[in-house]
C-alpha cells in the first residue's frame, strides 16, 4: 500500500495509525512510522507525449511535443539547507538540479515549480540553524526563483508566486517559471524590487555549441514578464539578416538559443543580436549582443 502525505516536511518522521472503524468505535491494528523524508532524486523517462517529474520539493512538467524522443529527466534535490553563495544578494534555498539524458533543449517551454514550506508564517529550515531572523525576517513575501550561473553566482529569475494552504499554520509558497533548458534553481529573496522587475540577465553571452561542454552549449536570457505576455525571440546577424525566430506562450521569462538557424544549420562564429518582444509591443523590446564561438 502506498500513501502520499501532502503534510510531510523535509527530514521529518511521522506516526500513522491504521485501524478498523465500527459503530462501537475504532479497533487499532498497528502504528506505522515513515522513513525520514529525503527526496534526493526524482527521475522518469518522458517522451513526445510529455509528462511530469515531481515530489514535495519541486515539480517539472514537460508539455506534449517538447521532446522529440524518449529522454531521462532527473531532478536532483541538492539541498534543503540555506547556503549563501553570493553574500548580500541571493540566498538560495531548496536547491534543485535538473538534468536530461541525453542533453536536450525543449522545443516548447517546460514549467518548473518550487514548493517552499511555511510553518507558522516562517520558512521551514532543516536544520534550524538560528539564521532565520537576519536572513528571511521581513522578506517572507519577497521570494523569487534563482538560477545558478556557470560563473558561480546565483541570479534572480522572474517567477510567479502563489500560496497553497494545507493547514491553518502550514502552507507552501509556490514559485513558478517556464524553462527552455535544464539547470540549477533555488528559492531566493528579492533584495532590489526595481532591479528585479527590470533587470535582464544573459547567461553564457559567449557560448560554444560545438565545444563538447554542455554548460557552454547555448545562451540563455532571463527577463521580467510581469503581464505574462506572449514572447517572440529573433536572432539577427550584424548585417540585419534574421536567421532564427521562436514564438512562446504567456508566462515565459526565459529564452535560449543553441546556435542553430531556422534552416537547421549551425550558424557561423561571430557576433549576433538577440531581440525579445513581449506582447508585440515595440516599447517592450529587449536587445542583447551575444557571441557564438566555434
Amino acid at each position: 500500500m502506498e500513501f502520499f502525505d501532502n503534510y510531510l516536511l523535509y527530514n521529518t518522521v511521522y506516526t500513522y495509525q491504521i485501524g478498523l472503524e465500527y459503530n462501537t468505535g475504532m479497533i487499532l491494528s498497528t502504528n506505522i512510522y515513515n522513513r525520514p523524508f529525503q527526496p534526493e532524486l526524482a527521475q522518469k523517462t518522458i517522451g513526445t507525449k510529455g509528462g511530469t517529474v515531481a515530489n514535495l520539493i519541486a515539480e517539472f512538467a514537460i508539455p506534449a511535443g517538447a521532446l522529440s524522443a524518449d529522454t531521462i529527466i532527473s531532478m536532483h534535490i541538492q539541498t534543503n539547507l540555506l547556503y549563501n553563495f553570493r553574500p548580500g544578494y541571493v540566498l538560495p534555498y531548496n536547491q534543485v538540479r535538473i538534468e536530461t539524458t541525453p542533453p536536450v533543449q525543449f522545443s516548447s517551454n517546460a514549467r518548473f515549480s518550487l514548493r517552499v514550506p511555511f510553518f507558522d508564517h516562517k520558512i521551514r529550515m532543516i536544520p534550524d540553524d538560528g539564521n532565520y531572523q537576519h536572513v528571511f525576517s521581513g522578506n517572507e513575501n519577497n521570494l523569487c526563483m534563482s538560477a545558478y550561473s556557470d560563473a558561480g553566482t546565483w541570479e534572480p529569475v522572474y517567477s510567479m508566486v502563489y500560496d497553497k494552504n494545507i493547514l491553518p499554520n502550514f502552507c507552501y509558497k509556490i514559485l513558478v517559471a517556464d524553462l527552455a533548458v535544464p539547470g540549477i534553481f533555488g528559492a531566493g529573496i528579492i533584495i532590489n524590487t526595481v532591479d528585479y522587475e527590470k533587470k535582464v540577465l544573459v547567461k553564457n553571452r559567449v557560448f560554444a555549441p560545438q565545444s563538447g561542454y554542455n554548460a557552454m552549449s547555448r545562451v540563455m536570457i532571463f527577463f521580467p514578464n510581469p503581464s505574462y505576455e506572449e514572447v517572440i525571440l529573433k536572432i539577427y546577424q550584424m548585417d540585419g539578416k534574421k536567421i532564427y525566430e521562436r514564438n512562446t506562450g504567456g508566462s515565459v521569462s526565459m529564452v535560449s538559443w543553441d546556435g542553430l538557424a531556422d534552416n537547421g544549420r549551425m550558424s557561423d562564429s561571430g557576433l549576433y543580436i538577440a531581440v525579445i518582444t513581449r506582447g508585440g509591443r515595440q516599447d517592450s523590446i529587449i536587445r542583447e549582443k551575444i557571441y557564438l564561438m566555434k
